[in-house]
């Protein structure tokens, strides 16, 4: 389905309430690409868009994507990838907002203050090894330097880093964690408080610990990568190895829903989209 077939469930939503219901299911299958069964009408209220991959472009055909595997090929270069859109921001998007997740086979839907998302590192190797490899995860802002940098090492970002084992947050090594690599499943996660946010990291399914980060731009997912190993990146496309869930708390913070507004009211999808990117 392209972007004109959404605007279409979205007329049907409108126009055919007989079928409203319909509609609404068609619609969240596409949106999160999942097969989900007896939706809420909440679910679709506080639907948003969310990463779905990484950004290359900046990379130089150094790094290699198939699916949402990427393998680094290049010449030994740091570069942090970005997810592809901002995650939500109380600004434009209802908090709590609908996340798809995963368990046992079953794709499922929840309100969620929570945004979360793993990396697997692989024992697939295209290079040979050396000494400075590293692997990154964490969030930041759309305009933190993307090359020959670490995630925390920028103002406004904040990073957990393989070879070290540090959590890195604007230069500061602010604590030790565990140094991780192949077969490893490491994830961050970010809880949206009333006046700032907590993040939290996590290895092979148990938690190392939260972090306060405040920022006031809109945050976006980051992976960094120079390893001779590819990583696989889970943006909710498989089950995770930690329950997120345990986190969430529903408190109401925000009901604006910029994407909604548009796409019932304006049929401009585009438009909410140009927010997202930026």
């Amino acid at each position: 389905m392209t972007l004109i077939n959404e605007i279409n469930i979205m007329d049907g939503i409108k126009n055919n309430r007989e079928n409203t219901l319909k509609h609404i299911q068609m619609l969240l299958n596409h949106h999160y690409c999942m097969n989900i069964k007896n939706s809420k009408i909440i679910f679709f209220l506080n639907m948003v868009p969310l990463p779905k991959q990484l950004f290359l472009k900046h990379t130089d055909n150094t790094v290699d994507r198939v699916s949402n595997i990427y393998t680094f090929i290049g010449n030994r270069e740091q570069f942090i990838l970005p997810g592809d859109i901002v995650i939500p921001n109380k600004i434009f998007s209802p908090i709590p907002f609908t996340f798809p997740y995963i368990i046992n086979n079953e794709h499922h839907l929840i309100l969620s203050n929570v945004y979360y998302f793993e990396v697997y590192i692989t024992s697939i190797n295209t290079l040979e090894s050396w000494d400075s490899m590293n692997i990154g995860i964490g969030f930041g802002y759309s305009g933190v330097d993307l090359v020959n940098s670490l995630i925390g090492w920028s103002n406004d970002t904040i990073g957990y880093n393989s070879l070290s084992g540090n959590v890195y947050t604007g230069q500061y090594n602010d604590k030790y964690l565990k140094p991780f690599g192949p077969n490893d499943t490491v994830g961050a996660g970010i809880i949206y408080n009333e006046n700032d946010y907590t993040v939290f990291f996590t290895l092979n399914g148990v938690l190392l610990g939260t972090f306060k980060y405040n920022t006031p731009f809109k945050i976006i997912p980051l992976v960094s990568l120079c390893h001779c190993n590819s990583v696989l990146v889970n943006f909710s496309t498989m089950e995770f190895k930690y329950d997120f869930t345990k986190h969430i708390d529903n408190n109401v913070l925000s009901l604006h829903n910029e994407y909604i507004k548009n796409a019932l009211f304006d049929r401009n999808l585009y438009k909410y989209s140009n927010v997202f990117l930026n």
